[in-house]
């Protein structure tokens, strides 16, 4: 399938490499793949199987349909700024960024050159190229921007066969948060759960194999049934002395409280879901905002 759409893709990281072999394999014409570090670009050309290779901004063509700016948040600015510093008119021409906090009103600077602009954002992690090519079908997309980037933007998640939802400029901050805590704090809470272990001779390698089918579960009954019906343990029972002693515990073999803390943070939303009388719900709220590194020993 040919879409006759000529695609630019500027930032060879893991999402530009991704979406970019992808959307080759779909029709699109790759045109210039534009990075700082030439090994880096050349390494995202052979991953994506078509395009030239470019790390000075007077070698980007203005050849494309479409420009896929995939580039760091703190960098946006900049790099809408020497694009538009690249190219005088960009009429008829569309550029859509894949970050998840800025709206799109961060490539301003390219539709006062005529360009029109939007965001697309795939809510999925890229640790992995080459395995998350392979995940994308069924995935979705927060699209914002201007009508004719939206439409654009429709056209390939179709593509990609992917579902899309639309998100107002205002919201990205609180979605892109939510999406921090879906998947990156998970993994860092997850890595704590680990070092906990550690502390106690379970090495991280042994301690992810033997917790592999209990986080399983806990997210598949949590992403069919919701956290309110998943949740289990002692939050859920209001098993007060058992969440004493575990706050004991984490802050005896974590004397910066670091342990304690997340494990009192989390704990206080579990309260939320968990179905306790008020009075029961009140003490252990108020063992979990006292002090958890002070706690007796």
């Amino acid at each position: 399938m040919r879409t006759g759409t000529r695609l630019s893709i500027i930032g060879p990281g893991r999402v530009g490499r991704t979406l970019g072999w992808a959307l080759a394999r779909r029709g699109f014409q790759i045109v210039d793949v534009l990075g700082r570090d030439g090994q880096r670009t050349e390494n995202a050309v052979a991953f994506i199987g078509s395009g030239r290779g470019c790390t000075r901004w007077d070698e980007l063509s203005g050849e494309w349909d479409l420009l896929l700016v995939s580039v760091s948040d703190d960098a946006l600015t900049e790099v809408a700024e020497r694009i538009a510093h690249r190219f005088p008119s960009l009429q008829g021409k569309t550029a859509l960024h894949t970050s998840g906090f800025h709206s799109s009103d961060v490539l301003r600077p390219l539709k006062d050159r005529g360009a029109t602009i939007g965001s697309l954002h795939p809510l999925m992690t890229f640790s992995e190229p080459a395995v998350a090519r392979e995940r994308l079908s069924g995935i979705y997309y927060a699209v914002e921007g201007d009508p004719p980037a939206v439409a654009q933007a429709h056209r390939l998640v179709i593509a990609l066969e992917g579902r899309a939802f639309s998100i107002s400029p205002e919201q990205k901050p609180l979605y892109h948060a939510a999406a921090v805590l879906a998947c990156g704090h998970v993994a860092a809470l997850l890595e704590t759960a680990f070092a906990v272990l550690d502390a106690i001779g379970l090495e991280p390698e042994s301690a992810r194999r033997a917790f592999d089918p209990l986080i399983r579960e806990t997210i598949e009954n949590v992403l069919r049934e919701g956290g309110r019906r998943a949740l289990t343990g002692p939050f859920a029972r209001g098993d007060a002395r058992v969440i004493a002693a575990h706050l004991a515990a984490l802050a005896d073999v974590d004397r910066d409280g670091e342990f304690a803390n997340v494990y009192a943070c989390l704990g206080r939303r579990a309260l939320h879901l968990a179905s306790l009388h008020p009075t029961r719900r009140a003490a252990i709220r108020a063992m979990l905002t006292s002090d958890a590194t002070n706690l007796p020993r």
